[in-house]
């Protein structure tokens, strides 16, 4: 099970190659394994992803998430048969006491209003 969180936020190609994760850019490359990921986040639509990583995520039961144009999450991809732990992870969260929930909402509403600022900034108005 992979403990990563993979967020893609620029122009790039995604690709499967050796059980790794390949990603290439105009600047720059990386390999991840995929037993080290967890989720997938692509938060832009200017993403190309072969079929064939995607076939090997959802081998891997790693949850990919697409975001639209604003960068907020619009679909995602879960395998037919996936985490064997999902059930237990969601009784977990359901448990967290209320101050700790209240602490990742805000977290987790910071981080929206960042990515809308971002990609504010990236507009450009004739």
């Amino acid at each position: 099970m992979g403990w990563r969180t993979v967020i893609v936020n620029e122009h790039s190609k995604l690709s499967y190659k050796n059980n790794h994760l390949i990603f290439k850019s105009s600047t720059k490359s990386e390999m991840i394994h995929l037993s080290e990921i967890d989720i997938l986040l692509c938060e832009t639509c200017d993403i190309s992803i072969t079929t064939m990583l995607l076939k090997r995520l959802s081998d891997e039961n790693i949850l990919t998430i697409f975001c639209d144009d604003k960068r907020l999450p619009s679909s995602q991809i879960l395998p037919y048969y996936g985490r064997h732990d999902s059930s237990l992870q969601l009784s977990r969260q359901i448990s967290w006491e209320n101050d700790v929930k209240a602490t990742v909402w805000t977290e987790i509403i910071a981080q929206k209003i960042i990515n809308q600022g971002n990609h504010l900034s990236q507009l450009t108005f004739d």
